[in-house]
This record gives C-alpha cells, structure tokens and sequence, in this order.
C-alpha cells in the first residue's frame, strides 16, 4: 500500500528559528517518516521565533481527503530534518518558499501544495546534504480537481533544484514512490518468491514514439552531450538527428526486421543508431568493441547482419581493416553492393568518421540521404511497429562455447530503462555521466534508455572508460548521476589528482556489474557525494535488470545484497526440483514478467533449456530474506566476471583447443582485488611441446577479446578429477589462490 501526506491540524510553535520543527520520524531498516511540519506564512505579525506550522500525517492513500486548510492562498515554507533515536535534532534542511492552493477532494493525490508560476525553479531543493528527500509529484489539473496530467519530479537532499516544471500549474504532493519499506513492514515473507512492488502503468509503446512523446514534454532539454565530440543537443534537435538517420537507412533499403550491426567505442554516432534502427523497426546488433576476427565473423553470420555501422579504429582496434580482412570484397564493390564469400548476408558498410572507405557509406552522407518517399515510409512506422517486436540483440557468451543472441523487445528494454531512471529518481534536470560501454545492457539500457524515458540528459565522458575523462566531464557538466562497475570507481577515487576534481553535483547512480565492498561503499557515498546510489543485478537475458536497491536503502542492503525485485517483475529461487524454497535457503534465481528476453536468436533448443513456463533460470546461486532481499551465493554456470564482463569459461577453452599443441584445457577464475576475478588457464601440452604461457597469451592476441586472455597460465599433468571422472574446478581454484598467496 502506498502512503500519501495529508493535512491533519495547526499549531504555533514559539522555538528558534535554528531548530525549526520537523518530521518526527524513526530511522530504522523499515521505519519512514510518519508526519512532517510545514511552516505557514501567512502575513500575519508574530514576535521572534513565533511561526505557524500545519502538520501532514502519513495515510493510506486509499483515503478521499479533504484539504483542512482555509480558503485563503496561502505561502508557506517547509523544512526536513533528521533525527536521532532521542529525537535530537542531527541536520535541518534549508527553508524555500511554496504556494498552498485550496484544491479540494482530490483522490489518490494528496493535496498539497500548489507552485505559483512567479516560483523561480530554482527554489525547490532540499538544503543540503543528509535531507529526507521527499517526491514532488506534478500535475496539472482539470475541471473539479480532476487529474489531467502528471509526471514525476523528485527533489534532491543535495542543492538539486526541481529545474522543469509540467503544466501552468502544478500540484506538489508530499509522497514517497516505491514505498517499499511501508509494505516490508506490513507483511513478511514465508518462502523465496517476491513480485517487485510499482505504482502505475508498464510503458507499452515503442521507442521511437517514447522518444516522440518525451521531446514534446521536454522539447529545449538537454538529451546527449558529447565533448570530445562536440555534440551539445537539445531533446528536440536529438530527435531531428534520429529521423535523418532513420531515413537515411531506409533510402539503403533496410527496412523491419533487417539486423544491423553496431560496432565501436562510445560515440554520438552509437546513440543516434540505437534510436534509427528503434524507429524503423530493424533490429540492432551491439557488437562488443573488443572483438576480433574470430568473434566478429561468428556472431555477423549467426544473426545474418545486412548491415554494419563501424568506427574506423580505436586503440589498438582497426575495425574496418579486421571487416577488409574478413570480406576483401569490400574493397572493389559499389557502397551497398557487397557480395562477400566469409560474411553472405552483408550488403552494407556505413563507416563513422570525417573519411571515406572504398565500399563503404559515410556516416554523416547517410543522414543526408532520405528524400521524400523516405520520408513518409518513416511516417508509417510510427503505427506500423509494436512494442513487443524484437528490436536488439545482445550477444552474451554461452556455457556451450558460442556466443548467444539474446533477441530484445521494446517493451523488454524500455521499461527496464525507465524503471531504472525511477530507481534513480531521474528527472529532466538530471545529468548522467555514462563512462560504461554502450554495447552492453549497462550503457544502452540503465544508461542511455533511464535517460530518454524521463527526460534527463545522457553525457558520454570518453569513447571509453577513462577516470580522468570521467571526472572531468563530471564536474564540468555538472553532472547529477554517475554509473560504473565497482572497479571504475576504486580507479577514480585512487587516482592521484581525484581531490582536484569537485564532484558535489552527483548524488546517485548505478554501481553493477560485480559485488559491492562495504568500504568501496562508504568512499562512493562519503567522496563522491552519492548517498543515493543504487545497486543493480540481473543479466543480459533479462534487459538487464531483475533487482534493484533503492536509494532509501541500508547501507547493509546496498553492499551485502542486490536488493528487491525490481516493479512488475516475479522473483523465485528454486531447488533442484523447481520447487520455491523456504526463506533464507540456498536455491536457482529465476524470474518471470515484462524483462524476459524473447529467446536466442536462432537457438531454440537453448531458449528451451534457459525459459521454462514463462521463468527464465539464471545459473546463479541466491537466498532470498523475509523482506525480499536477495544474496548472490554462487553460481550453477561457471561464469567469471572480469571488471564486469561476464566470461564463460568454455568459450576460450574451445578456442585454445584450436592451437596445435594443446592437448586439454581447463579455464576457471580466481579472486582479483582490483578485477574482481581474472582468467586462469590450466593446460596439458602435447608431447614434445615447448610452448610457455606468453606464447598462449600471444596466440589469444587479435583473437578473442583482450579481458578474455588468461591471466594466468599453468601447465599441468593432470586435471584434479571425481571418482566418476568430472574435473574439479573448485579444488583447481583452491590451489591456485593457495599458490597467489604465497606469491604475495
């Protein structure tokens, strides 16, 4: 049940201005503020220290409530504060002025207060850092009170003013969203199974008429910056961009359900893709940046890509020479024309960057090429498209060697963005800063799509990660929110000119990828400013989120678990059986609802084996809590998780046995401080061999992706094996954590 503040009783309160009154609120694990004072200016004349306040109690929000204020417009102020167990006051937040209307009987929103059009923005913001934030609902209303229009706006403890406001008027309610602590509360857990609680609709719609619906909301907000390219544009000038490219592509005759490939480090170019292939129904292909030949190839023909969009080079990666190695065609076909041996399906190159290729488009002359009759197909896709048409493809690496194709929906990945963006308390006044690559879930979903679905700008630091970039572009954005895996943050806070940098302005974001250390936490809250950010878990399959810690969150919560299912979306943990285990047992984490991927791209006997009756099974070990709180214990899939890639083991043991003198080999990962795990390799040689491990390293170079490569290598005689002949991985990893402490 959600809670709504309501106007209950005046009082006058002859105290200090200093300690000016506040919600009387116990902050336990599952304790919310209970009331909250409002100070009433009302013109009348009052002795030093004689104010007026009303007082809003938490109710039901079930409840039709009669506003107990006076006909009279009144301006008011409020104040948060934070309380002791004593009720000691521990900071008091700052006073800024609100206009009270005297709206009556509105149901299912608290009336409160009503923002008078001469309200500078700016003066809605909490005071300072350590405020009970509060969530400013906006609405414009109707004939008899009657809700018309609303949207979120969240006001932050840390000087982030509420800078867009909805509508000519706007009703401010005093509420919490995602009440989750009220319903802990309320009700316990028996067993492992949990649906995420949500307020509202699912969004059921497309993303490009997501993106048509945003822009006329927030029309003049910023929506991408790129500084190392140049590129400052406005949600309106965002979406003119998506349309040229969109109609570009038509005019090359890609059309609905025609794959295009994606494959670079983070540009302009990577966003302004995701949303013209989004808009005209073709299905975008991330490729991961570091890829080589021997992966490119692969995952280009098993989903039979028409198309590829490719950055020139970066670093030590020449991607359109690795595309000429693989289809020397290129090279003496028309641009559109490609007829290539080793990649069929290909008909077109589209090169990013000032230059030309032979063979290949240009970037920036696609966006110039749709005409007229473009123009218009463009049109009809707008009522053409649904929302659970497959729309991305995300390559994750699979058990069995190959890379899998999980096939993505509207539906799956926009709502997995915009409930992200609400986790996050985004709003069009947010800022990201989004060191994380785009190819992966991380990037384009909780990045780019928690952006897009409520209005907030997405800023790409650096094509990819870099600290100092992302510092930088943090302060000199201002930016409100940062994400990264646990080791990008470790980097940017030990760097040694960190403390040059002010990042004051970032008060959340999402830390995903691996396990969170407590200390990490408390240097990320403490230094960086972020006492709201969140933790996120899930996988590629899921789009890509299942849990989700939310801002009000212990510490504990935020570092020993990954949180509470996230809205809308069933979570189990089951045991060998399939049967939901009791709370606080070991099972498989398995999730049912709007984020389960269509299946693998072509592979319907995996789909089978990882989706059964609507649950798709995760490989990974968890317990779930009373509250519905969940434990990553291990997991059933032997995957590794490098700096937050995800490796499955069998897929470099499979290409290593294609060198000529190795006989087996066993891949596993072992504890890292700074990556979490890193690749180590166990390998028995051919007779005769005299290959060392830099020779294997070498071989895996231009190969397999850099992250990928063992680490470590060892030869040995044997594996350590069970008495019925299984390779005892565990025991391999205990050795080999035994042998790095001892090196240490």
């Amino acid at each position: 049940m959600l809670f709504e503040y309501v106007v209950t009783e005046f009082d006058e309160l002859g105290i200090h201005p200093v300690d000016d009154p506040v919600c009387g609120a116990r902050y336990g694990a599952h304790d919310l503020v209970d009331q909250l004072w409002v100070r009433i200016n009302d013109g009348l004349e009052r002795s030093p220290g004689q104010r007026q306040y009303m007082r809003l109690t938490k109710r039901p929000q079930t409840h039709r409530v009669r506003r107990a204020i006076d006909e009279t417009q009144l301006t008011g102020q409020f104040a948060v504060s934070k309380h002791s167990e004593a009720g000691k006051i521990i900071t008091t937040g700052a006073f800024y002025d609100l206009d009270f209307s005297n709206q009556d009987d509105v149901q299912g929103i608290v009336a409160g207060s009503v923002f008078n059009e001469k309200v500078t923005v700016d003066q809605l913001a909490l005071g300072h850092q350590g405020s009970q934030n509060l969530d400013f609902r906006i609405c414009q209303l109707g004939p008899q009170g009657r809700v018309d229009y609303q949207s979120r706006n969240i006001v932050h403890g840390t000087h982030y003013p509420l800078r867009k406001i909805q509508g000519q008027l706007g009703l401010a309610t005093l509420l919490n969203y995602w009440i989750y602590q009220d319903n802990i509360a309320m009700s316990t857990l028996t067993k492992s199974y949990m649906t995420g609680e949500g307020s509202g609709q699912l969004l059921y719609e497309t993303i490009g008429n997501c993106l048509d619906r945003i822009v006329e909301e927030n029309s003049d907000s910023p929506a991408l910056i790129v500084p190392f390219q140049d590129v400052r544009w406005t949600y309106r000038e965002f979406q003119t961009k998506v349309d040229q490219l969109a109609a570009g592509l038509i005019s090359l005759g890609i059309e609905t359900g025609d794959r295009v490939g994606i494959w670079g480090p983070n540009s302009y170019e990577w966003v302004l893709t995701q949303f013209a292939t989004a808009r005209i129904g073709a299905i975008m292909v991330c490729i991961n940046p570091a890829y080589r030949l021997f992966e490119l190839e692969y995952v280009m023909n098993k989903v039979e890509c028409k198309a590829i969009i490719s950055a020139e080079r970066f670093k030590s990666s020449e991607y359109l020479q690795m595309l000429n190695t693989l289809a020397p065609e290129i090279a003496t076909c028309e641009p559109g024309y490609l007829r290539a041996d080793t990649l069929p399906h290909l008909t077109t190159v589209i090169r990013m960057g000032e230059g030309h290729s032979p063979g290949m488009f240009n970037f920036d002359e696609v966006c110039e090429l749709g005409g007229k009759q473009a123009e218009q197909r463009l049109a009809e896709f707008r009522t053409e498209l649904g929302p659970d048409d497959a729309i991305n493809i995300q390559f994750t690496s699979g058990t069995t060697g190959s890379p899998k194709g999980a096939t993505l929906t509207h539906c799956n990945i926009l709502n997995n963005g915009y409930n992200a963006g609400l986790g996050m308390r985004f709003t069009p006044g947010d800022k990201l800063c989004m060191p994380v690559p785009l190819y992966h879930c991380f990037g384009m979903v909780l990045g780019v799509l928690a952006c897009v679905t409520t209005g907030a700008a997405i800023v790409l630091p650096s094509p990819v990660y870099d600290p100092v970039s992302t510092l930088k572009t943090v302060e000199e954005e201002q930016c409100t929110a940062l994400h990264g895996v646990p080791t990008m943050f470790v980097t940017e806070l030990d760097h040694p000119d960190f403390e040059s940098f002010d990042v004051s302005s970032l008060h959340t974001g999402i830390i995903a990828g691996a396990p969170c250390p407590e200390e990490l936490m408390k240097r990320i809250i403490a230094d960086m400013h972020m006492d709201k950010v969140l933790i996120a878990y899930g996988q590629t399959e899921l789009s890509p989120v299942n849990h989700m810690t939310l801002p009000e969150d212990t510490l504990e919560n935020r570092t020993q678990t990954v949180g509470r299912p996230i809205p809308y979306i069933e979570v189990k943990i089951v045991d060998a059986n399939d049967r939901v285990v009791p709370i606080g047992e070991q099972g498989e984490i398995c999730t049912r609802g709007y984020s389960v991927m269509k299946g693998y791209w072509n592979d319907e006997e995996k789909t089978a084996e990882t989706i059964i009756d609507g649950w798709l099974h995760s490989g990974d070990l968890g317990t779930m809590n009373e509250h519905g709180y969940v434990r990553i214990t291990g997991r059933i899939k032997d995957m590794i998780i490098r700096g937050g890639e995800n490796i499955y083991p069998r897929e470099i043991e499979e290409f290593l046995f294609t060198h000529p003198d190795i006989r087996e080999v066993q891949v596993f990962g072992v504890e890292d401080m700074k990556m979490g795990e890193e690749v180590c390799a166990w390998i028995r040689l051919r007779k005769g061999s005299s290959v060392t491990p830099d020779d294997i390293r070498d071989f895996c170079k231009g190969q397999i992706s850099h992250f990928k490569i063992p680490r470590y290598v060892r030869f040995v005689e044997d594996f350590p094996m069970t008495v019925t002949g299984k390779v005892r991985k565990v025991e391999m990893r205990a050795m080999m954590a035994e042998e790095l402490r001892g090196a240490a």
